[in-house]
């Protein structure tokens, strides 16, 4: 009698030291819910900005005359996915499976546009020196994509049981746009007179792709139980 008295007494003490789980978490095998999905993110495309082309059929082409235009700066913005969302924690008597973290987003940057200079043709008799110039090429850059980064699994703490911690969520995907090209106006002429220092292409500009960057997995969810 005295020993069963002193039984029901380390009993209420546990259980005094125990937190008592929600009225749910009663339920085998309970499982936390999923984080959820990050969202994706896909930049627009940039447009043109080139420079403006030239043609001419003067007679005589001066100094400073029928220079192609240079070109301009073509970008995209850059992207960035959203995070995944993390799994939901369960606990209980006897706890199931935490909850599967969320996926990153996916990002995508747009394509850039062309950024060429502008080109020259002349059929002028005389091409003067500093004259029929081709544009020098602009910039054509695309945006960094950055994924999200995959949320957590949720971790699981039974009394007696308890199930698997959940995954990792993925991270999300990156993929950069094309950038553009940025090329030297061309020239052609048909003068009889072509003086040294006229007729000169434009010189290349700048193209140039974003970084792309994926989104880190997510850290399973932790499993343990008190028996």
């Amino acid at each position: 009698m005295r020993s069963s008295f002193v039984a029901l007494v380390i009993l209420a003490a546990i259980g005094s030291t125990v937190a008592a789980p929600a009225p749910g978490n009663f339920l085998p095998y309970s499982s936390g819910g999923k984080g959820g999905n990050g969202g994706s993110a896909v930049s627009g495309n940039s447009g043109t900005a080139n420079g403006g082309s030239v043609s001419t059929s003067g007679y005589d082409v001066f100094v400073g005359s029928a220079k192609g235009g240079n070109g301009g700066i073509s970008a995209s913005g850059s992207a960035s996915g959203g995070d995944g969302g993390n799994g939901g924690k369960t606990s209980g008597f006897s706890a199931g499976n935490g909850g599967n973290g969320g996926s990153g987003g996916s990002a995508k940057s747009g394509n850039s546009g062309s950024a060429n200079g502008g080109s020259v043709s002349t059929t002028g008799k005389d091409v003067f020196v500093g004259s029929a110039k081709g544009g020098n090429g602009g910039i054509s850059i695309t945006g960094s994509a950055t994924g999200g980064d995959g949320g957590n699994g949720g971790s699981t703490s039974g009394f007696i049981s308890s199930g698997s911690g959940g995954s990792g969520g993925s991270g999300g995907s990156a993929v950069s746009g094309n950038s553009g090209s940025a090329n030297g106006g061309s020239v052609y002429t048909s003068g009889s007179h072509v003086t040294v220092g006229s007729a000169q292409g434009g010189n290349g500009g700048i193209s140039k792709s974003g970084s792309a960057t994926g989104g880190d997995g997510g850290n399973g969810g932790s499993s343990g139980h008190f028996f």
